[in-house]
C-alpha cells in the first residue's frame, strides 16, 4: 500500500499534477458541453419532463466518468510504463524496488480518478436545479433554464481558470469558452427537431 505522503512525491517525480489538471478541465469542459446539449435539447423538445431530463443527464454523467477513468487509466498507464521500460533499459537495471517503478504502478489510478471525478461532479453541478425540482422546489425560472445557465456558468468558470493557468487574462479565457457554449446552445436551438 501507498501512503498520501509518498503518492505526492511520486506525482511530483512524474509531473503528474499538471496532467491531472489538464485531464480534469477537458474532461469537465466536456461535461459542461454534453450537459449543455443534453439540456437544451430538452427545452427544445418541450415535452420532456424534469425527470425523464435528470434520469438522461445522470445517466450521461456516469458514463462520461467511466469513459475519462477507463481511457485515462490506460493512455497513463501506457506512457509510465513506457517511460519505465526506456529508463530501465538506459539504467541496465531492472528497478524492481525504485520510485519510478512505484509511480508506473500508483499515479495512473490518481490521474485517473481526478479525470473521472471531473465530469461526473460537473454534471451533478448543472443538474442541481433538475434535483432541486425533483425534491418539491420550484424556483421562478424552469430548472431546464436554470441548468442552461449553470452550465454556461462552468463553462466560462473553466476558461477562467485556463487563463489563470495560462497567466492570461482570466475574463477574457473565461469569456472566450462562454462563447463557444452561447453558439452551441443557440445552434442546438435553432437545429433540433
Amino acid at each position: 500500500m501507498i501512503d498520501l505522503r509518498d503518492l505526492r512525491a511520486l506525482i511530483g517525480l512524474t509531473n503528474s499534477e499538471q496532467i491531472a489538471r489538464r485531464y480534469f478541465v477537458t474532461n469537465g469542459f466536456d461535461a459542461s458541453l454534453a450537459m449543455l446539449g443534453l439540456i437544451m435539447g430538452f427545452r427544445a423538445a418541450e415535452r420532456a419532463t424534469p425527470d425523464v431530463a435528470l434520469t438522461a443527464c445522470f445517466g450521461t454523467s456516469v458514463a462520461l466518468a467511466v469513459s475519462a477513468f477507463v481511457s485515462t487509466y490506460a493512455s497513463e498507464s501506457a506512457e509510465l510504463r513506457r517511460e519505465l521500460h526506456e529508463l530501465t533499459g538506459a539504467m541496465l537495471d531492472r528497478m524492481s524496488d525504485s520510485a519510478h517503478r512505484r509511480a508506473a504502478n500508483w499515479v495512473p489510478g490518481f490521474v485517473a480518478i481526478v479525470s473521472g471525478a471531473s465530469p461526473f461532479v460537473v454534471a451533478q453541478v448543472i443538474m442541481v436545479p433538475l434535483w432541486l425540482e425533483r425534491s418539491g422546489l420550484r424556483a421562478p425560472l424552469s430548472a431546464v433554464d436554470l441548468s442552461i445557465g449553470l452550465a454556461l456558468l462552468v463553462i466560462f468558470l473553466f476558461g477562467a481558470l485556463l487563463g489563470h493557468v495560462g497567466r492570461g487574462g482570466r475574463i477574457a479565457a473565461g469569456l472566450r469558452l462562454l462563447a463557444v457554449g452561447v453558439v452551441t446552445a443557440v445552434v442546438i436551438g435553432l437545429i433540433a427537431p
